[in-house]
């Protein structure tokens, strides 16, 4: 990250990414500038200005929407919003965090009673850290399951001497997980397209 630049321009757009997870609780963020020396910002709608985490959902949107590629997940705390009763412009900021958050739930999730997108809510860290440990072994078996049957169809030297079997899903503790695909005891890799994700907190 450059002191020289806006931090947003150090950040690859999310739509580059396999699988993208957003975690809200009470902030939205800040509003990014209309241009800049790397990109511009602008919502789906063309609106300006927009909050970071607004353009990193609706970019990786937008991608999901042009190639149905991208896999995307999103968390709501239920948590009750913390607020300074002694500091007036702390409070007040707080409140206009929360208006910026119910309006771009509204523009996405949920309206008046109609649900647009989906998500899941949760109240503790343990609570999403099991929510998430099991969407992303969901996602990451899908993924898998694809690229195995990348493999069996291409035509590569040595792929049908691998072996592959199937996918390996290992769960480490609460909040980790490990998945690989495995073939016999020496045999020879072959390439893999790697997937990536992205976190947004």
């Amino acid at each position: 990250m450059l002191a020289s630049g806006h931090f947003q321009d150090s950040i690859d757009p999310p739509s580059r990414f396999d699988a993208v997870i957003l975690i809200l609780e009470s902030r939205l963020g800040r509003p990014l500038p209309e241009r800049t020396a790397v990109r511009e910002y602008r919502g789906m709608d063309g609106r300006t200005p927009v909050i970071g985490t607004e353009w990193e959902f609706e970019d990786v949107l937008s991608g999901a929407r042009a190639h149905g590629v991208r896999d995307l997940l999103v968390y709501r705390s239920r948590r009750a919003a913390e607020v300074d009763t002694w500091d007036p412009r702390s409070r007040q900021a707080v409140l206009k965090q929360i208006e910026a958050l119910d309006a771009f739930w509204s523009r996405h999730f949920a309206d008046e009673g109609r649900f647009i997108g989906a998500y899941a809510k949760f109240r503790t860290l343990e609570e999403l850290a099991v929510s998430i440990n099991a969407h992303a072994a969901n996602l990451a078996e899908r993924a898998l399951a694809v690229a195995e049957s990348a493999l069996e169809r291409t035509e590569h030297p040595g792929v049908s001497e691998i072996g592959l079997t199937r996918p390996r899903i290992t769960r480490q503790g609460r909040g980790g997980m490990r998945f690989s695909l495995s073939g016999p005891r020496g045999a020879q890799g072959c390439p893999a397209r790697g997937h990536r994700g992205h976190w947004k907190g």
